[in-house]
């Protein structure tokens, strides 16, 4: 990006986005190298170049899959290698249920920020997270 940017972008005209054959040639380029490259303009104009390989969510485009709900893999030392398919811990940007999360160990419900997701446990309330670090 950052040499697309220095030896492309920095050599065209500043209002080189009202130019249609000068978009086209940058997005044809950013899509054959499989890239996706956001351009901010003035008055609050975006293009989002690559835009069909990213998601819409709630109003905000990703260009990954980070606000998916991810599955959980792992390892518990109290039962070896786990995979459970049908649990999903949330990702940073999936919509958080407002009341807080339930540790896993003591039952709690605790608020977004004092929970920690540990391979092995799943979601742990920030006193039973130090407790297994000490017995570790």
């Amino acid at each position: 990006t950052q040499i697309f940017n220095n030896r492309i972008l920095k050599t065209l005209p500043i209002d080189w986005m009202r130019f249609k054959g000068i978009k086209l040639l940058i997005q044809g380029f950013i899509k054959e190298t499989g890239s996706k490259v956001v351009f901010l303009g003035d008055n609050k104009d975006v293009w989002i170049c690559g835009e069909e390989e990213g998601d819409w969510f709630k109003g905000a485009w990703y260009s990954n899959d980070s606000h998916r709900a991810q599955k959980y893999f792992g390892y518990d030392w109290r039962k070896g290698y786990i995979n459970r398919q049908d649990e999903y811990l949330p990702a940073a940007l999936v919509e958080l249920d407002p009341n807080g999360v339930e540790c896993v160990e003591c039952k709690a419900i605790v608020s977004h920020d004092s929970v920690d997701y540990l391979d092995g446990f799943g979601a742990l309330c920030l006193d039973c997270r130090a407790e297994y670090q000490y017995a570790l």
